[in-house]
């Protein structure tokens, strides 16, 4: 009983990050880009300080790129949790996080002062490869812990 909840929570869990990822997808062209100048602002200060308005805004593309490597790795890691132990576990995540990139950069090409891009899909593809990566060295890590217990 226990294992069967705590695969519904899992469950949950995926659906409700790609819920967050969509939302943050349907905010407009302004609002993306004010977080994203916040965050910014945030890292290195206010606008003022940067004599060159470029590099303000090279910081502000790898902030903006950073966070999509991030949420899709947290999705990947979220998905091989929910994905049984298969021989075909880790295309699967991938797939199903290209699918989840793909209509997120879609959902965007409705949303006004946002366009779809396919290098996103690609920089939401190295989030999911991340993701993966860092999911099979918990994994095995763990599993050396645990061997070492018994």
């Amino acid at each position: 009983m226990k294992n069967k909840k705590i695969k519904i929570l899992l469950h949950i869990m995926v659906v409700a990050w790609v819920c967050v990822i969509f939302m943050l997808s349907l905010q407009e062209g302004d609002v993306s880009s004010n977080l994203s100048n916040n965050i910014v602002q945030d890292i290195i200060g206010e606008q003022d300080n940067i004599n060159d308005v470029n590099s303000f805004s090279a910081i502000k593309t790898i902030v903006r790129k950073s966070a999509h490597v991030t949420e899709y790795a947290i999705l990947a890691i979220l998905l091989c949790f929910n994905i049984t132990k298969t021989k075909y576990r880790y295309i699967f995540v991938l797939l199903t996080g290209i699918c989840v990139a793909s209509t997120d950069e879609f959902i965007q090409t409705f949303v006004e002062g946002r366009g779809g891009s396919v290098t996103d899909v690609f920089i939401d593809s190295i989030g999911l490869f991340l993701g993966i990566v860092i999911f099979v060295i918990l994994s095995k890590l763990r599993k050396k812990k645990l061997d070492k217990h018994t």
